[in-house]
């Protein structure tokens, strides 16, 4: 190991300061999908209405409710670094598929808005136009978001 500091007593500082930022960082992401499973399973209003109104089907938020626990709990286990990888994976893909729903479903005005009009209404607009559509329409989109992504350029 690599001192970081010449005294002798803080040798360890940054790599105790590295561990303890991980298994926060890790603690606080594992609890949220602990929580964000029991609001899946439980058949909370919130998230039944959201998957509704983003198109998207009851049967995503039951799997959804499965996979996040265990994939908080894959998170904590010590070891098996392959796992830990595809709950990772699994979680930032999980969170740009929202990501992309809620800005096509709600078009809101706020920062999400701004980031996602750099990002998609550019590579969109071929498609929109294409098929008589200059921006698109909230009430239209509900329930369709992702046939309206794979209209878009940047899939084909």
């Amino acid at each position: 190991m690599v001192e970081h500091s010449a005294l002798p007593g803080e040798r360890h500082t940054i790599p105790m300061a590295r561990k303890i930022t991980y298994w926060v960082s890790t603690g606080l992401l594992a609890a949220m999908s602990l929580f964000a499973g029991y609001a899946y399973l439980s058949g909370s209003p919130q998230a039944v209405q959201g998957f509704a109104h983003v198109g998207y089907p009851q049967q995503l938020r039951i799997i959804l409710g499965i996979a996040k626990p265990l994939g908080a709990i894959a998170l904590l286990v010590p070891g098996m670094a392959r796992v830990k990888e595809w709950a990772y994976a699994g979680f930032a893909i999980a969170w740009i598929c929202a990501f992309i729903a809620h800005y096509l479903a709600f078009r809101s005005a706020g920062i999400a808005g701004a980031t996602g009009r750099l990002l998609f209404d550019p590579p969109c607009e071929p498609a929109l136009s294409r098929y008589g559509h200059t921006e698109l329409d909230v009430d239209r989109l509900s329930g369709r978001a992702w046939r309206w992504l794979q209209r878009c350029s940047f899939f084909g």
